[in-house]
């Protein structure tokens, strides 16, 4: 199975987006079940959106309330301060696109951590300016 990384964007922009705290302050959470895939991101498979969010939730960016079960089955509960820090450095379009085809120049393989590295400084470069 291949990374996604305009899936894990897309994941994170919606969970930014939809999770919500209760008036106790404690996260409401969202059933990954409950999402409707072909509305809130079309241009993914059921399968790139579960291999997606196993690997958020392996790399911390997201919490869910049970790990070790089918991503079908979780219910996210809050993106990490790790996870917020990948959604602002993606959010320009203009520097996720000059990001994304710099890899590809490059030959594609890029971890989730230095991509959120090269998106920070193409962040940098573009306010420095």
């Amino acid at each position: 199975m291949q990374l996604k990384h305009d899936c894990i964007r897309a994941l994170l922009l919606y969970l930014e987006k939809n999770l919500k705290i209760n008036t106790h302050g404690l996260p409401e959470g969202i059933k990954v079940k409950n999402i409707d895939f072909d509305m809130e991101l079309p241009s993914f498979s059921v399968n790139d959106i579960y291999y997606s969010i196993q690997k958020l939730v392996e790399a911390e960016y997201i919490y869910v309330r049970k790990e070790n079960v089918s991503p079908r089955v979780m219910i996210i509960d809050e993106i990490s301060l790790k996870g917020h820090e990948f959604i602002d450095a993606s959010k320009n379009n203009t520097v996720w696109k000059k990001a994304i085809e710099f890899i590809k120049q490059k030959g594609g393989g890029i971890t989730l951590e230095v991509l959120k590295q090269l998106l920070i400084q193409y962040s940098k470069d573009m306010f420095l300016k």
